[in-house]
């Protein structure tokens, strides 16, 4: 499929997420921590009631994927949040490791803090693809443990194990999924 910003994921892991929405029931919730192409991809295949909520911390990078999903039939069930970091975090296009201290980033980390129209501890899937990863995961843990089948999904795991290991190590669950994707469980 084609989206307005490709979703910067190896092939089999945006095949499964594509089969994931598809095959998902109509009142799914997604989650998803750093936008992108992977919003975009989200968007595209929701139907039903299913609901996407993103959550990004970077102002240039929200007004491009902002521009990108305005005007789709799904943005009604999409809740798209600019949470920006209390410091400067500088973006690199890719992962950095003073990109995980969670330090600054509460609001980030739990939106629900900063804003009562969204809520986000009871969705069915999770992605975390942003900063602070390690505690955005460690969140999920001690927030959405009690729901039954809740999938949650690290991009970029393989190579940054080091990394965001002592958040995946709550999950009783871990399995690799993909070239750089981590799925975790309860």
């Amino acid at each position: 499929m084609n989206y307005k910003l490709a979703p910067t994921m190896y092939p089999d892991e945006v095949q499964r997420f594509e089969n994931l929405l598809r095959d998902s029931p109509y009142d799914t919730k997604l989650v998803e921590w750093g936008s992108g192409g992977s919003t975009c991809m989200f968007i595209e295949c929701l139907k039903g009631n299913q609901q996407l909520v993103s959550i990004e911390h970077n102002g240039e990078w929200y007004d491009k994927v902002n521009r990108a999903l305005i005007d789709h039939r799904n943005r009604k069930n999409t809740a798209y949040l600019f949470v920006p970091s209390e410091i400067d975090i500088k973006f690199y296009g890719y992962g950095f490791p003073s990109e995980e201290n969670p330090c600054y980033n509460m609001q980030y980390i739990n939106p629900e803090t900063a804003s009562n129209r969204v809520s986000i501890f009871d969705a069915d899937i999770y992605l975390v693809d942003g900063i602070s990863r390690g505690a955005c995961l460690a969140t999920i843990f001690s927030k959405a443990r009690k729901r039954e089948n809740v999938q949650v999904y690290v991009h970029d795991y393989v190579g940054r194990q080091q990394w965001y290991e002592w958040a995946c190590a709550l999950f009783p669950r871990k399995e690799l999924v993909g070239r750089t994707l981590c799925k975790l469980g309860f």
